[in-house]
């Protein structure tokens, strides 16, 4: 570089040294990228969701799947599948490196964690859901309608088997996240690359080394498949496979645990200095699992799992296998090791290990906040019984808990029914606001003219409207919930719409007439992006104000035993108060999940906006 441009670029005042110190310090320091985080807990949840829905038992005789039973036909189901889609896919978004590194092993890695796991389980959950078609139920020619009826179990028989099932999936699962972390550990695709090239081409990784990892994975999936029938009460039964190994479960554990290490230390960048051996220590990790609870098996002769559930051996490998029930159970196991494999693809794909600082980061920005709830939580659970206040007024926080533990099946159906509401007024008032918005920022006649409606429909209060909207619409009708939910949205939507479109600096339009730019250009690259985080800030504020319009209309006409503001209000009638207060839990729960939601897609709308700029990868 030339003394002149150095010049250029460098200040050589103390006046241009204190102009750019001042714009460095306006610049706001980053704020951390948690679409990560939000995109793998979200996958990770509607995953074990979609589990429960899959899967008979898990869904008829569960606790958590009570909840997603009965509300098929109102699009929860279906809506799960979306939402699991959708997670995934920001999962996938949020690594924006993800394609430019597919040239090299951890990008390839990463690519196939999300094509074999995730992709396989979804399109299995699809079928499920919207063709009722289960494919392990047709891999053995089971009449889907016998697999349907709860196992053919009785209420009280299933309510006994109850831990034993969740012991038996529990298995599926662990077994299912050994096969993905032995798959991935092997990464096949690339010693197929390996192998097609000569020692002078790639030398990477010497070819007895590839021969060597490839003979461990191979034995290891090998001795995954005789070790998870052998350990598994449903195939140790019925398996022929097994009952060929059924003397020798000391030798095929220790194999497999020689073969796991084998393959593990067979790879070629296993360390903390990488992000690709962290990512396969992590990987090795969720296979030593698998193995530590086969050696358990054979040395202790017991199953950490049935262990968990305090299950009695007996009643697990005798009461629960009844001849009608071995093919059924056997089709639900294939699908919860398929579960096992979309939920260690998650993880693997996720990798919390490597944003720890991250972490703690948010720990310590925050502190403040959690020690604040803390200490509101303990006030309150010590101020009760201090203050001799009565239960049937302000109960404890732990027994709202329970009571919300207790309840939360009939609460996730009368959510979903709200929330409904509260999403299509959100999307409709928000539309139109922002439609209007844009026009009004184009025509100021037009501004005029819907700027006083605006003002006075947003000055109504909310309960003086409700009533109403439900004359027009319907007692109980959805409509009126909806239209109330849309005029509170609409003009927060509006207004920062038009001044996001509004405040543009002069020199920027004058820049782009300069070159010849027509009003669509101006709009589309200057006047849109200027008005992006307006918008965005008003749709953080509808997600609230549509969860507060949807919950306050039920008040005043909700459907009975399905909407949450009127179960709040009938169980605060009849001093139900644990009960009032668990479905506020549950109307929180949902706000603040639209809330992050919303801000997610912001982080990702907005990549480019100062504030978010933060070293997340």
């Amino acid at each position: 570089m030339s003394e002149q441009a150095l010049d250029i670029a460098t200040p050589t005042t103390t006046l241009e040294m204190v102009q750019a110190e001042v714009e460095a310090s306006e610049i706001p320091a980053p704020r951390p990228d948690l679409r990560r985080e939000a995109a793998g807990l979200l996958t990770l949840l509607f995953l074990i969701i979609t589990y429960h829905i899959q899967h008979p038992f898990m869904l008829f005789r569960v606790q958590f799947g009570e909840g997603f039973r009965d509300v098929r036909e109102e699009g929860l189901q279906g809506a799960m599948l979306i939402a699991l889609l959708m997670s995934g896919l920001l999962l996938v978004g949020s690594l924006r490196k993800l394609w430019e590194q597919r040239h090299d092993v951890f990008g390839r890695l990463r690519l196939a964690i999300v094509m074999i796991g995730m992709a396989l389980y979804m399109v299995h959950i699809f079928l499920v859901i919207y063709w009722d078609i289960n494919v392990f139920v047709k891999l053995y020619d089971l009449d889907p309608v016998v697999f349907a009826d709860e196992l053919q179990m009785g209420k009280k028989e299933a309510g006994e088997l109850a831990d034993p099932m969740k012991a038996l999936h529990g298995m599926g699962l662990l077994g299912g996240i050994a096969l993905a972390s032995a798959i991935y550990l092997w990464s096949p695709w690339e010693s197929i690359h390996r192998y097609t090239k000569s020692n002078a081409e790639n030398k990477t990784m010497p070819l007895l080394a590839v021969v060597i990892k490839d003979a461990a994975a191979i034995a290891v999936i090998i001795l995954w498949l005789v070790s998870y029938q052998l350990f598994n009460p449903l195939w140790f039964q019925e398996s022929g496979l097994a009952e060929q190994f059924r003397d020798q479960e000391t030798l095929i554990a220790l194999l497999l645990l020689l073969a796991a290490g084998l393959l593990f230390f067979a790879q070629r960048d296993i360390g903390y200095t990488s992000a690709t051996g962290r990512l396969r220590i992590a990987i090795g990790v969720g296979l030593a699992f698998y193995v530590a609870a086969v050696l358990g098996a054979t040395w202790d002769d017991s199953n950490i799992i049935a262990k968990y559930y305090h299950v009695d051996p007996a009643v697990y490998g005798n009461q629960v296998f009844t001849p009608e029930r071995i093919e059924p159970l056997k089709a639900a196991d294939w699908g919860a090791v398929l579960a096992g494999i979309a939920l260690a693809s998650v993880i693997y794909f996720w990798a919390p290990w490597e944003r720890l600082h991250l972490y703690a980061q948010i720990l310590r920005q925050n502190i403040a906040a959690i020690l604040t709830a803390l200490l509101v939580l303990f006030a309150w659970e010590y101020g009760v019984k201090l203050f001799e206040i009565e239960q049937f007024l302000l109960p404890k926080p732990s027994v709202i808990w329970e009571t919300f533990k207790e309840i939360y099946p009939n609460l996730i159906a009368g959510g979903w029914f709200t929330f409904q509401n509260a999403l299509r007024g959100f999307a409709i008032g928000c539309g139109v606001g922002i439609l209007t918005g844009i026009i009004s920022a184009r025509f100021l006649r037009f501004s005029k003219a819907i700027l006083p409606l605006a003002i006075a429909a947003n000055a109504v209060p909310i309960i003086a409207f409700a009533p109403i909207a439900n004359a027009w619409f319907g007692l109980t009708s959805s409509d009126s919930k909806v239209a109330i939910v849309a005029v509170l949205c609409y003009f927060p939507a509006m207004i920062s719409t038009v001044r996001g479109l509004t405040s543009v600096e002069p020199i920027q339009i004058e820049l782009m007439r300069s070159y010849a730019a027509s009003q669509l250009e101006i709009f589309w690259h200057v006047r849109l992006p200027n008005a992006l985080p307006f918008i965005f800030s008003a749709l953080k504020l509808a997600t609230t104000l549509s969860m507060i319009g949807a919950i306050v209309s039920e008040y005043f006409g909700g459907t009975p035993n399905t909407s949450l503001g009127f179960k709040i209000k009938n169980d605060a009638a009849l001093l139900k108060m644990t009960d009032s207060w668990s479905a506020i839990i549950m109307t929180s729960l949902l706000g603040i999940g639209f809330y992050v939601f919303v801000s997610v897609m912001e982080r990702t709308a907005m990549p480019w906006y100062r504030s978010f700029r933060s070293d997340s990868h």
